[in-house]
Parts: C-alpha cells; sequence; structure tokens
C-alpha cells in the first residue's frame, strides 16, 4: 500500500468511530494519529461504496490552524471542549475520534482545520471487511499481535514521508 492526500468530503471517505488510537503527535504544525481499525470507502484503496477497515493507518493534518478536543467528565456526558490550537477556524474541518487508547490522554473527539489531510498506509497495513480488535473485550480475544501494535503507536513502524513531516 502507499500514502494518499485526501480532502475530508470530497472523494475519499475516512471513517474513525469505530477505530483504536495512541499516542498522537502534535509537531512542525502537523498533527499525526495513529489508528488501528480506520474504516475507508470511495478510495484508491477501497473503491466501493461500503466500509473496509484498514489494520494500520496514519491520518495527517497537515499545517493546522484549528484543533480542538472535547474532555469527558468522569461519566462521559458532559466534560468540556480544550482548544490546543486556536488560530484560524474554516469552513473545512475534520472530526476525528475513536477510541483512544491511552487514558492519559486528553485526546478524543477531535476537530481539526488544516491545508490538507495525508492518509498514509504502510505496506505490513491489511485491508478487510471486518473490524480488527487490538483489545480483548468481554466477548472477544484480540486479533492483532500486541508487539506490532506497540511498535506502530510508539512510531518504532512510522512510515518514512509521515516521519518527514514530524521532524
Amino acid at each position: 500500500m502507499t500514502d494518499f492526500y485526501y480532502k475530508d468530503g470530497e472523494e475519499s471517505e475516512v471513517h474513525s468511530s469505530d477505530a483504536y488510537f495512541k499516542n498522537p503527535i502534535l509537531r512542525n504544525n502537523n498533527f499525526v494519529i495513529p489508528y488501528i481499525n480506520l474504516g475507508i470507502s470511495n478510495h484508491p484503496v477501497n473503491t466501493g461504496l461500503s466500509l473496509k477497515f484498514l489494520s494500520y493507518a496514519y491520518l495527517v493534518a497537515i499545517d493546522v490552524t484549528f484543533l480542538s478536543t472535547w474532555i469527558p467528565d468522569s461519566i462521559g456526558f458532559n466534560g468540556r471542549q480544550f482548544w490546543v490550537i486556536n488560530r484560524l477556524k474554516t469552513d473545512s474541518v475534520n472530526y476525528w475520534g475513536g477510541c483512544n487508547l491511552d487514558k492519559n490522554s486528553i485526546f478524543s473527539s477531535l476537530e481539526i482545520c488544516c491545508k490538507s489531510v495525508l492518509l498514509s498506509i504502510p505496506s505490513y497495513s491489511k485491508l478487510s471487511d471486518t473490524i480488527w480488535l487490538p483489545i480483548e473485550s468481554d466477548s472477544t480475544k484480540v486479533m492483532m499481535d500486541s508487539k506490532i501494535n506497540e511498535d506502530f503507536f510508539n512510531g518504532v513502524l512510522m512510515t518514512e514521508e509521515v516521519k518527514k513531516l514530524i521532524e
């Protein structure tokens, strides 16, 4: 697989609501989110309209002008919005979320304005009709190699293009 640019709301559809992420990086005005189980459709990797799921992918907001996150309260319903970058909020807004596996992180539901978005799909990523589960739940076992997951989330397996954006 390879790297693709997409503009949210146009050709490609990327869905993060069922995805898992950890250790997002904000550096050089670029925001990198490593995702497991990112949904994708209407894209060169999945040209169909029904979602398929990438085992590993990086979403990169390039040249961020606005970034906010919702910090839930202890119940998760109320909480408050937290502005990380609040320079320019344009009409082109990206909404990303998913389950943050890092319980100490402030990032949850994200609102991002940026010049462009890069979807970087590592060569070791796989596409599936069914979801990828990096964690164990009451009814399912982990479907993935936990060592690869940790290396992915910690940047050890990051694509060269993404590394260049945050050096």
